[in-house]
């Protein structure tokens, strides 16, 4: 469940990085994603935004260095999600599958973690 952090940290922890690339591609890494997109815009709170605008790419990467993206858009008072990027993204983020797992589960620090370009 992408939903619920703890419940991610529970499932990935002690799982070697081989296991959740193993992982990434048994799910499919569009459907890992199109999870993700789900839990995140369920989880935003505008209130904490304050206003902010802001569209951010992240783009994982798979076992065999592919990078697959998917774009979070914070307008409105609302966020959106889909998969595909950015023409303009105030920020990319890119990690592999393992570390973008354990940053969504809350396990590892955002500055261990994704590496902005």
């Amino acid at each position: 469940d992408f939903g619920d952090r703890a419940s991610l940290a529970k499932l990935i922890e002690n799982i070697p990085d081989e296991d959740l690339y193993e992982f990434a591609g048994v799910v499919g890494m569009t459907n890992m994603l199109e999870m993700v997109i789900a839990a995140l815009t369920s989880r935003f709170d505008a209130a904490a935004a304050g206003g902010q605008e802001a569209v951010v790419q992240w783009d994982v990467v798979d076992v065999a260095g592919a990078a697959h993206s998917f774009v979070l858009t914070v307008a409105g008072g609302t966020m959106t999600g889909e998969i595909g990027t950015a023409e303009a993204p105030r920020m990319t983020l890119t990690s592999p599958v393992p570390v973008f797992l354990k940053f969504l589960a809350g396990t590892i620090a955002a500055c261990s973690g994704p590496t902005p370009g």
